[in-house]
């Protein structure tokens, strides 16, 4: 489990390592480690992809896993709530989201 950023700058050994609440950090094998935050959206489990370690760190991914997860709970689209319109849609599988390691940069 990374609890600190010392442990996920140090993690090399390729897998899915769970920080909690939903937040993961994915190693893959040519050790690129990328963020994914696990969530359920309309019924159906959805893997977000939040980006990679370098330019997200550990506590901006736990940040965004959070804002996210108020925001897919809620049914409401990512796109209708940065524009700030008062409509609601159903959130629609890859609506504006990355959903594997290879789309979040690889790194």
């Amino acid at each position: 489990m990374p609890s600190s950023a010392v442990s996920v700058r140090n993690r090399k050994t390729p897998g899915r390592y769970a920080d909690g609440n939903g937040l993961y950090l994915v190693v893959d094998d040519s050790g690129a480690k990328c963020w994914i935050l696990r969530t359920v959206v309309t019924g159906k489990r959805r893997d977000i992809g939040l980006g990679s370690v370098r330019p997200v760190s550990l506590a901006d991914a736990r940040d965004e896993a959070t804002r996210l997860r108020g925001r897919h709970h809620d049914g409401v689209a990512q796109s209708e709530t940065q524009r700030g319109t008062s409509r609601s849609a159903p959130v629609r599988a890859g609506a504006g989201v990355r959903s594997s390691v290879a789309e979040c940069g690889g790194e």
